[in-house]
């Protein structure tokens, strides 16, 4: 009933009201909001419901929070991981299930992480960005991460400019062994492996009749 209504904050304090508030503090206050809202019932893993009256200045915070989790959290985990693997050995199993990722996705969060040194990573620059760098030496990785943030590339942008235009049949073709060449002419070299594009491997897909 909204009589009785639970208070979920408490109001903001005069000396902090237009105070210029510094990134950092933003988060901390961000996360102490969570546990404030969640403590209240009104964050669950799929909804945030928020009561009448919250300042803005509380909604920035939960939104600077919030962000900062998007951007980092792939890392966390990756970084907690790796180290549980090292300190805890066995018990690692189970830590790794309490995350309730999928196999593969904690498999690619351990890889990344493990490849991509902390000094090297940018914080602005997604994780599977990040991803697209990790088979390269660290000062490759690091020259193509600033270009990425510098320049605002998307993933796809990244791999255009690091690997350059794919050789690729001109349309869809039935013809398996013209496509698998060209796939192959394509194949540009990542580290010790190879990438091809999208386009080729949809095409493939095509020419063995593997498309939906």
């Amino acid at each position: 009933m909204r009589g009785t209504q639970r208070t979920v904050f408490a109001p903001d304090s005069v000396e902090n009201v237009g105070r210029q508030v510094s990134a950092v503090e933003r988060r901390q206050q961000g996360a102490k909001l969570w546990l404030d809202l969640e403590t209240a019932g009104a964050i669950t893993p799929v909804s945030l419901t928020l009561p009448e009256g919250v300042s803005y200045d509380k909604c920035e915070s939960l939104a600077a929070m919030f962000g900062g989790l998007k951007r980092t959290t792939s890392f966390l985990i990756g970084d907690l991981l790796l180290y549980a693997k090292r300190e805890h050995g066995e018990a690692y199993a189970q830590l790794a299930e309490a995350t309730k990722l999928a196999a593969q996705t904690i498999s690619n969060l351990e890889s990344v992480c493990n490849r991509v040194p902390p000094s090297v990573r940018r914080e602005m620059v997604p994780f599977h960005v990040h991803a697209e760098v990790a088979a390269l030496e660290p000062k490759q990785q690091d020259k193509w991460l600033k270009l990425v943030e510098k320049n605002n590339w998307t993933r796809q942008q990244l791999r255009d400019e690091m690997h350059g235009p794919s050789v690729l049949p001109p349309v869809a073709s039935d013809d398996l062994a013209a496509v698998a060449r060209a796939l192959i002419q394509g194949a540009k070299e990542y580290g010790q492996d190879f990438l091809v594009s999208r386009d080729s491997f949809m095409r493939l897909q095509h020419a063995i009749g593997e498309t939906e």
